[in-house]
């Protein structure tokens, strides 16, 4: 009976009420210099079940259990919830607590990486009790954006001011209250646009515009993108239907690693398709190369069906993730976006430079197209067509627009090829 009340039955490590009455004990300690309390959280859980079933979960949580055994020397460790462990660290210096955080981290399972992050708070400044310390622990957890960070007070504050933009977009969400703009996409053969991406906006009646710079990571935060993503998919397919019906004109549409390996998203599809009558094969979905390459072999199987379906697939900011060669082989990418970051630098930098011109070779030698992100200058412009660079966005076309201005500006460019 104690053990079933104190300890975790997958792991053997204490459980959370187990946990509190050591961090009791450690507390009331006169042996206690000083104490730090980290909440572990296993990020890429969810992703480790669904690819490799809940049994490898079961597995990985095990060999966790027995590194924090093996790693934790003075103090304890424990399984507070599903993904979430705690660690209590006795008389240890900040630095000994992120070395043993970030060599944790850096381990594979099986080949698995351990994508951890780690929050952490410290007696007595933090606070003066367990119950004190595991919040803090948890707050310093919320906003961590590097593996390992340390509470801080003003974390009290940004929490309120998060929650509150939360709950103004589950409310916005409810009643499908966001906007749709769209930046055209321009050959650069001819100069002919010859797509849009769909851009999410946001205007509360409260808040005013918000930017996507403050909402977009809240929503990516507490899980709420890809509901905002078929928002902005939903309105897109039922503006621009009868548009690109009469022309070659592609929707790019952003979604997310959750989005993709949802059944929902090929059903979504298939529901708009009939319901706007809107041809898929003028649609693109733009995949970061990280949602691609965390379930790489349900990737290739979700990519075949969309195939079927006649949706093109994207590949958003190239170089700035994974670039690994082998998902390209695997997958039948249509298009290749070369992210700003390397567009901004190309003329002043000869490696940034060499990385574009890399970029576009491959993407051709894959049979696909090669995008340049971020475009804002004539200089770029020239130097991106005479690397053969296929298409363009950017504001030196066109800032996002609302559909009818989207409507003006394609057909303002037509009357002028035509000229």
């Amino acid at each position: 009976m104690y053990y079933l009340a104190f300890f975790d039955q997958l792991t053997g490590l204490p459980n959370r009420h187990l946990f509190i009455m050591l961090l009791q004990r450690f507390i009331h300690d006169e042996e206690t210099n000083n104490l730090h309390v980290c909440m572990l959280n296993l990020k890429n859980f969810g992703e480790i079940n669904f690819l490799f079933g809940f049994d490898k979960g079961d597995e990985i949580l095990k060999e966790i259990a027995n590194r924090l055994r093996t790693l934790v020397k003075e103090g304890a460790a424990a399984r507070l919830s599903g993904k979430a462990f705690g660690i209590a660290l006795r008389n240890k210096e900040r630095e000994e607590v992120v070395e043993l955080v970030e060599k944790l981290s850096k381990e594979k399972v099986d080949s698995v990486d351990l994508n951890i992050k780690a929050g952490i708070s410290s007696y007595p400044q933090d606070g003066e009790n367990p119950k004190e310390l595991l919040e803090k622990a948890e707050l310093a957890l919320l906003f961590a954006k590097n593996t390992v960070n340390f509470y801080k007070k003003e974390y009290e504050e940004k929490l309120k001011k998060e929650l509150r933009i939360k709950e103004f977009l589950e409310e916005s969400i409810e009643k499908k209250e966001f906007g749709v703009v769209y930046q055209p996409i321009v050959s650069l053969k001819d100069f002919r646009p010859v797509g849009a991406e769909a851009l999410v906006r946001w205007y509360h009646p409260e808040l005013g515009e918000v930017p996507p710079s403050i909402f977009v990571p809240v929503a990516e935060k507490y899980g709420l993108v890809s509901q905002i993503n078929y928002i902005v998919m939903e309105k897109a397919f039922r503006e621009l239907s009868d548009f690109v019906k009469e022309r070659e004109f592609y929707l790019s549409i952003n979604v997310n690693a959750e989005q993709f390996y949802s059944v929902e998203l090929i059903q979504k599809l298939i529901e708009f398709e009939e319901k706007f009558k809107f041809p898929l094969r003028n649609v693109i979905l733009e995949l970061t190369e990280r949602a691609l390459m965390a379930k790489s072999e349900k990737a290739v199987e979700i990519l075949s069906e969309l195939k079927k379906l006649g949706v093109k697939i994207a590949i958003d900011d190239f170089g700035t993730g994974y670039s690994s060669m082998h998902y390209l082989v695997e997958f039948d990418v249509d298009e290749i976006k070369i992210d700003k970051s390397f567009i901004d630098k190309m003329l002043e930098n000869v490696n940034a430079w060499q990385v574009v011109r890399n970029i576009i070779e491959l993407t051709h030698n894959l049979n696909a197209l090669a995008l340049a992100e971020g475009v804002e200058n004539e200089e770029q412009i020239r130097e991106l067509k005479k690397l053969l660079c296929d298409e363009a966005q950017g504001y030196y076309f066109s800032p996002p627009l609302p559909f009818k201005k989207l409507i003006e500006f394609v057909e303002n460019e037509r009357q002028n090829l035509i000229k």
